[in-house]
């Protein structure tokens, strides 16, 4: 994969004409007040919507994470509990601040900016260009990771869309262990064959593998596929750790992968 091509190339090479657009798109009356004031707007005297799309979206404090489809293609296999209508976003509460960057397969990337008690996200996708004009299509939302009360326009459709997406993949980057290769700008990973990525960012990237392994059933039948799920650990059971689940098989014999933590 060459990241000139991809959507990150823009938002991270090309930020400040991105910031711009988007705040405009975003907050139109708002960003036309502010026109002849952006010197203002890092000093947060500014209107706080403008302050807090600002500050998500600036690439001030950032990391870039790359995410393989070794990642992605676990996702789905997340059994996730829900606390009535509302994913537990408490889970993360013990991230670090900072602001996180992934790039994502199919030309998306996601944005995170986690400050004190709430997480901000923007989920940018770049569509095919056609004309050679690609058209940008963008969703902004935010919990709070202590109460896991969600932004006043949670009910939007989008916003509900990207949720059990945005939830499985913070879980698998930050509640379990994974293989990470950074990667300076014009450096080489990987092979044609395995999938070579070549970082054409004016930034650092780091790659991240998943380090499970596919349990292997050489005979017999199960009931339920293996699955991850959520496990309390700790002291007062406080924290969150991502654990994998073997099949139920009712014969035969399990090969479990040596990597993968489970319960019986």
């Amino acid at each position: 994969m060459l990241l000139k091509n991809h959507v990150a190339s823009r938002f991270l090479d090309k930020n400040d004409e991105l910031v711009m657009e988007i705040l405009e798109h975003t907050h139109p009356k708002e960003f036309e007040w502010c026109l002849n004031q952006v010197d203002k707007l890092e000093r947060g005297e500014l209107p706080k919507e403008i302050t807090d799309t600002y500050a998500l979206l600036v690439n001030k404090d950032n990391k870039n994470y790359m995410v393989t489809n070794s990642v992605i293609d676990l996702l789905d296999m997340l059994k996730v509990s829900k606390d009535g209508k509302n994913y537990d976003w408490s889970v993360f509460k013990n991230i670090k601040e900072g602001k996180y960057t992934f790039i994502l397969p199919g030309n998306k990337l996601l944005r995170m900016f986690i400050q004190a008690d709430t997480i901000w996200f923007i989920h940018i996708e770049q569509e095919k260009a056609m004309n050679n004009v690609a058209h940008l299509g963008w969703v902004m939302f935010f919990f709070n990771r202590t109460t896991g009360e969600p932004c006043s326009h949670y009910s939007h459709v989008d916003v509900k869309t990207l949720e059990p997406f945005v939830y499985s993949l913070l879980c698998f980057m930050f509640l379990t262990e994974n293989d990470e290769i950074e990667l300076k700008p014009s450096q080489k990973h990987g092979t044609k064959k395995s999938g070579k990525v070549i970082n054409t960012l004016q930034q650092n990237i780091t790659i991240v593998n998943s380090r499970w392994n596919t349990t292997v059933i050489t005979s017999g039948e199960f009931g339920v596929r293996g699955h991850f799920r959520l496990q309390p650990v700790g002291t007062g059971r406080s924290e969150n750790k991502l654990i994998f689940i073997e099949p139920f098989t009712k014969s035969g014999i399990t090969r479990k992968a040596k990597s993968v933590e489970h319960n019986k």
